[in-house]
């Protein structure tokens, strides 16, 4: 898969490299439409999530594109300002990174918020679950990988 922050979509592909569908653009302020797509995890149902930084949300599509909703991080805490990446562990933890907001916020996907990992002068741009509930995050402001225990 490829986001693509331009064109506003995201780019499915075959393990060849060739093109199946995409998805997430179209007219501006439906909710199925992607602004800045960013960072993009896949979860055990092949439901694809992706850092919609420009909306300001994490948007969840099926595995054929179809747009199931953008649930995570609709409540404060846990509101994002330019999510820009996003991982799932295997217990279906989700992690966000935040450049606006300089954290990375944790969800249960069926019960909601769960917490934050900020760090003073974080920018938090890439994030990936570890071994158990290690987040490996990649900080572009200090130029560094920080690994915390969630």
């Amino acid at each position: 898969m490829i986001s693509d922050s331009v064109l506003n979509r995201v780019s499915m592909l075959s393990p060849q490299g060739e093109f199946i569908l995409c998805f997430g653009s179209g007219k501006p302020g439906a909710e199925y439409t992607l602004n800045k797509p960013l960072g993009i995890a896949v979860d055990v149902k092949d439901n694809v999530y992706v850092a919609d930084s420009g909306n300001s949300r994490v948007a969840v599509f099926n595995h054929k594109g179809c747009y199931l909703h953008s649930n995570i991080g609709k409540s404060m805490p846990g509101e994002f300002q330019s999510p820009s990446d996003v991982s799932i562990s295997s217990e279906g933890l989700v992690a966000v990174t935040d450049t606006g907001t300089h954290c990375v916020q944790v969800f249960k996907e069926s019960t909601g918020y769960l917490g934050a990992v900020q760090v003073e002068q974080f920018s938090p741009s890439n994030v990936a679950w570890g071994p158990g509930k290690t987040l490996v995050i990649g900080d572009s402001e200090r130029k560094k990988v920080v690994v915390v225990n969630v």
